[in-house]
């Protein structure tokens, strides 16, 4: 199954295709009309009970907070105003959204296990 997540950083939105969890996060001067910018980040071919593939995920999620701030603000510079905070939030909320897949990765697991006895 292709798992994707999106990361916003407007309203800081984190979809995923199997379990949807969103989590508002809006910068102080965002426009509430204005429409938000996100990035999709794969899950595909990684096993989320693996350490090795949860290092994986986290860096991919990392790149898309980067890739998203650097769209809203205009730089990538992290001295630059706002793009630090930008990035902390948009990783922060990413982040979340990774344990949440984690936990039902090893939950899936454990069923699997059970179910094969």
């Amino acid at each position: 199954m292709l798992r994707t997540l999106s990361i916003s950083t407007r309203f800081a939105l984190l979809a995923w295709a199997a379990t949807t969890i969103q989590a508002a996060a809006a910068p102080a001067n965002a426009d509430p009309n204005d429409p938000a910018v996100s990035q999709q980040v794969s899950t595909a071919g990684l096993d989320l009970t693996r350490p090795d593939d949860q290092s994986i995920l986290r860096h991919r999620i990392n790149l898309a907070a980067h890739k998203v701030c650097q769209d809203v603000m205009g730089s990538d510079d992290f001295g630059s105003p706002g793009f630090a905070g930008c990035f902390q939030q948009a990783a922060r909320e990413g982040v979340a959204q990774f344990d949440v897949q984690v936990a039902q990765a090893h939950a899936r697991a454990l069923v699997a296990s059970v179910a094969a006895k």
